[in-house]
């Protein structure tokens, strides 16, 4: 049987050994508890640090994007400026070819307004070079233009002169067998018998028409004596003056009567060829332009 200090020490052993166990219970329960809030921590650490990578990722894929997005773009800009300008140059080309292309001959139309409109694109899409090469062109073409207008109004003008030259010898031819003396007009004519004869009108109405046709051709033949003075000395300004005078007389108005005075002093092709020249420097322009504007485009090639 044990005694009481063995019971006691026994007793006592138990005893500690609950007290040890409801101590350690809760230890395990706050041990449990701040190991648990370290894992949550450290879950959301990893969660945190997951977003931040997953962010940056897109942000880095988002700029990638953006940049090839910015590059396709610029290099799209760039392809469109060039094929606007190749077709915008080929489109200035075209008219200066066709303002080249006129004859002195031809329509009254002349493609210089489309030209200056077609240059006025080339001045809102051209580099520095091209354009001044452009505005070389369109200083030609402004030249030739009036080369060729001249030219044709100089056509104009000796056509007219030719008809009113063939005019004045009708009248001429007119009154050949009239004659005037003391104030009286006489005819002359062959009689049957071969003998000149003269005769005097017989009615004061054929006194006047004859009168007419007499002064008519005296004012026909001064004429064309005048102008045929005016094409032997083409600079003589007297000369020219008085054929203007003389057509005046026989035509009974000024209007129009320089431009047939100038056209008799003008050397016959001497509009035709400065119209010429001036195509060749036209040309020229044009060339140069052409040489400038394929240099633009192959600067501009990716």
């Amino acid at each position: 049987m044990p005694d009481l200090s063995t019971f006691m020490n026994e007793g006592f052993g138990s005893v500690a050994t609950a007290a040890v166990s409801l101590i350690a219970i809760p230890g395990v329960i706050i041990a449990g508890y701040i190991q648990g809030k370290n894992a949550r921590k450290a879950g959301e650490a990893q969660a945190q640090a997951a977003r931040d990578a997953a962010r940056e990722q897109a942000q880095f894929s988002y700029r990638a994007a953006l940049d090839s997005a910015k590059e396709m773009s610029r290099e799209a800009h760039v392809q469109w400026q060039r094929d606007r300008c190749q077709e915008i140059w080929a489109n200035f080309v075209k008219e200066v070819d066709l303002l080249g292309a006129q004859g002195i001959r031809q329509s009254e139309e002349s493609p210089f307004d489309a030209l200056l409109k077609a240059y006025a694109m080339v001045e809102l899409m051209s580099p520095a070079g091209v354009l001044d090469k452009a505005s070389t062109v369109k200083l030609e073409a402004l030249e030739f233009n009036v080369a060729l207008q001249l030219a044709r109004q100089n056509v104009r003008n000796r056509a007219e002169l030719h008809s009113r030259k063939v005019e004045l010898l009708r009248a001429v031819e007119d009154a050949s067998n009239l004659s005037l003396s003391n104030g009286v007009v006489y005819e002359t004519y062959i009689d049957a018998a071969g003998h000149q004869r003269e005769e005097q009108p017989s009615d004061p109405d054929q006194m006047d028409e004859m009168l007419r046709r007499y002064t008519k051709g005296q004012a026909a033949q001064a004429a064309l004596d005048a102008l045929a003075a005016v094409a032997r000395t083409p600079d003589d300004d007297e000369a020219a003056s008085r054929a203007r005078t003389a057509l005046c007389d026989f035509l009974g108005t000024a209007w129009g009567v320089a431009a047939l005075v100038e056209a008799e002093r003008a050397e016959r092709h001497i509009h035709a060829t400065q119209l010429s020249a001036s195509r060749d420097r036209l040309v020229d322009a044009r060339n140069a332009f052409v040489d400038e504007a394929r240099k633009a485009l192959d600067a501009q090639s990716p």
